[in-house]
């Protein structure tokens, strides 16, 4: 009895391993690319799985890949943003090798729209736009910043830009070369020049703004 146990033991682990050899003997070996439908550019990352298996590798960044598979054996093709694609192996692999080509198409969903209000209803965010108080513009947010008083105290305190000295430069240069070779006059004796300064007290044109106001 235990002779015919022993016997029938060694007969199924024999069968066992001469059905895994088989199997194991068909297995080949799966290398692809996978790349976009409308260009070249490779998926990164892409899933491919052995349908009905947990069976299944990753493609590298550049959509390279490859796993062991069977003949006849369907490969799944997913990655994000694109379709899945399914794939049936041949029956019959020379060499036991085979290589794919994949193309994913773009998988668009739209989404519905969406408002988001930080109002509980419409009806509170009308009331809180028609009483909202709208801030000032940068114009007016500069007019408020910079009085003419402190413009015009800024700008006597200014120094001279490059153009304002390549003009003062020019004038002097002019002056002295219209009276080159005599006196120059004082304008403490010209006459035009004090009647322009009565002028311009008359007028009030010499007041202080700032004590002005």
């Amino acid at each position: 009895m235990l002779r015919s146990i022993l016997l029938m033991a060694v007969v199924q682990g024999l069968l066992l391993a001469s059905v895994f050899a088989q199997v194991e003997g068909r297995l080949a070996q799966i290398a692809g690319y996978v790349s976009e439908a409308d260009s070249v550019k490779p998926i990164p990352f892409a899933t491919i799985r052995i349908a009905s298996t947990p069976f299944g590798c990753a493609a590298d960044i550049n959509g390279f890949f490859a796993l062991p598979a069977r003949p006849g054996d369907t490969l799944r093709v997913s990655a994000v943003g694109y379709s899945e694609r399914r794939l049936i192996l041949p029956d019959s692999m020379p060499d036991n090798r085979y290589l794919v080509y994949l193309e994913l198409s773009a998988d668009t969903i739209l989404l519905p729209e969406t408002t988001i209000l930080p109002w509980p209803s419409r009806e509170q965010f009308k009331q809180a736009f028609v009483e909202a108080d709208v801030p000032d513009d940068d114009l007016e947010r500069a007019r408020k910043n910079l009085p003419e008083a402190t413009l015009r105290a800024a700008a006597r305190n200014a120094d001279m830009d490059a153009s304002m000295a390549y003009k003062q430069t020019v004038d002097d240069h002019m002056r002295r070369s219209y009276y080159a070779g005599q006196t120059t006059p004082l304008t403490i004796f010209d006459v035009g020049a004090w009647y322009r300064f009565i002028k311009a007290v008359r007028q009030g044109k010499l007041k202080n703004p700032d004590k002005t106001k």
